[in-house]
């Protein structure tokens, strides 16, 4: 007995220690609970630009120069509407174009471009077909847009004329556009991306100066109304090679050619680089929330920002060619990246519906868990919608009839977590429908009429309404998030 004993015992012990080295051996990848899964593939041979309209996609080039519109259904086919061509001379190339509400804007990237015709073109579009509106030389010179980016921000359209200038035209009605500012760029800088920040634009380039060591963004006041200024050129640290870029708030992300590379410009008098992680040659980067995605030349990389001390790699997703475009789908929750040839050659859509959202950050114990705390009605909209908020009670103030306004906030946010609205519910009006100075009444409602703090419509596609009940004398800590969708 005492034999056969032992003998399990060394037997069982070499099974425990054979299944740890057949562990070890074995080739494992780590999933997070937050991770890009492919959704559907779409074949397709090459891509310059592409934006989301209503239930469709626009794609540049496509036939004859232009841009085509397509129907995308539910199992992802696309079925092609129409084309718009360029106007007048079909010797223009449309390479790159944005959208503004129902008004689309592209650039001539022909190489051929004829003497004293646009290269900045505005169209009213549907999603049935289109009219031109006009066309614009802003400079006065045959230099064409080429590939680099278009950008749309505040009733203006930011973009750079290769290789010379920077500019910026008022579109604030697209069929009169007119220049606002313009900025010659004496480093033939190759643009690669444009992003708005406060009063400024973050311009990022493949190469920025003839020395290639000088500098990977470059910064430019936005904010006169007849000039682009250059503030200066930042990144220095590494050689000039950067293509896409986000931020969360002053955290700035950037897809440089050795890997993703971090800054704090916090003080553009001290910017200064706080991470940096090695992949194969990075392309672009979008950002949801808390987490940055990035393409590159062998697959896609998943990041999530913490603090600024803190960010972390949370996957890698091989792919056997490089990645060119990605773009976010957000009513859909999707992200979708052109990618060059290879076995997922064409557009690659991922569902990123984890990362998609503002998330509660308490789990509140209702006390009527049947009740209505937040309610968006219509929902879809397309002018206005009715915001119904019912605020929780301590139980110890269930007899008291009316909220303090200043303990009460109604926020907006969109896909990426920026705030676009916020309501102000200790505004006078909000105190007169009360009935008392301060206070609210448990049951309110505001309206939204889909416009952002500054006045401007925003964009259709998924918003999140935030409710958020501070902690108080009359009150108890709660947050409440709703999804609202706007179609135009």
């Amino acid at each position: 007995m005492k034999d056969f004993i032992s003998l399990f015992i060394n037997r069982k012990i070499v099974g425990v220690v054979m299944i740890a080295i057949l562990m070890i051996m074995l080739p494992r990848q780590i999933y997070c609970a937050d991770s890009l899964v492919v959704k559907a593939h779409i074949p397709w041979s090459w891509i310059n630009d592409f934006e989301f309209y209503k239930g469709g996609i626009f794609i540049t080039p496509y036939e004859s120069n232009g841009i085509g519109y397509f129907a995308i259904d539910s199992s992802y086919n696309l079925t092609h509407r129409y084309t718009i061509f360029p106007v007048p001379s079909p010797s223009h190339m449309l390479v790159q174009c944005c959208l503004a509400d129902s008004f689309l804007f592209a650039t001539d990237g022909c190489s051929m471009h004829p003497v004293g015709e646009p290269v900045f073109f505005t169209y009213k579009i549907t999603d049935s077909n289109y009219v031109f509106l006009a066309g614009l030389e802003p400079s006065g010179t045959v230099n064409p847009a080429g590939f680099d980016p278009i950008t749309y921000h505040n009733g203006d359209i930011i973009y750079s004329e290769y290789p010379q200038t920077f500019v910026r035209i008022d579109v604030t009605d697209p069929a009169n556009p007119y220049v606002t500012g313009e900025l010659f760029n004496g480093d033939y800088d190759v643009c690669k991306a444009i992003l708005p920040y406060e009063d400024t634009l973050l311009i990022t380039s493949r190469q920025c100066g003839s020395a290639y060591w000088d500098g990977n963004f470059r910064l430019i006041k936005n904010n006169e109304p007849d000039t682009l200024i250059s503030l200066g050129k930042y990144g220095t640290s590494r050689y000039s090679y950067t293509a896409g870029i986000t931020n969360i708030g002053s955290i700035l992300f950037t897809a440089h050619n050795q890997g993703l590379v971090v800054y704090d410009i916090s003080d553009f008098g001290n910017v200064q680089e706080i991470y940096f992680y090695a992949t194969a040659w990075a392309r672009f980067i979008e950002q949801v929330n808390d987490y940055i995605f990035m393409s590159c030349n062998n697959g896609w990389h998943v990041f999530k920002y913490v603090s600024p001390s803190d960010i972390q790699h949370r996957q890698y997703l091989a792919n056997d060619q490089r990645i060119l475009w990605m773009k976010l789908r957000p009513e859909k929750e999707e992200l979708w990246c052109f990618v060059d040839e290879g076995s997922l050659g064409g557009l690659v859509i991922f569902d990123i519906s984890d990362f998609v959202g503002i998330r509660e950050t308490t789990k509140p114990s209702i006390q009527n868990p049947k009740s209505q705390v937040l309610s968006v009605y219509p929902n879809p909209f397309k002018e206005m919608t009715t915001l119904k908020f019912q605020i929780p009670r301590a139980k110890s103030q269930t007899n008291s009839n009316l909220v303090q306004a200043n303990q009460v906030t109604l926020k907006i946010y969109d896909v990426s977590g920026r705030i676009v609205k916020v309501f102000n519910l200790a505004s006078p009006a909000s105190l007169r429908e009360a009935g008392r100075a301060g206070f609210l009444l448990p049951a309110s409602a505001v309206t939204w009429d889909g416009k952002d703090d500054n006045d401007h419509s925003v964009s259709e596609g998924v918003y999140f309404v935030q409710l958020i009940v501070d902690s108080g004398v009359m009150t108890r800590g709660y947050v409440k998030t709703e999804k609202v969708v706007i179609i135009r």
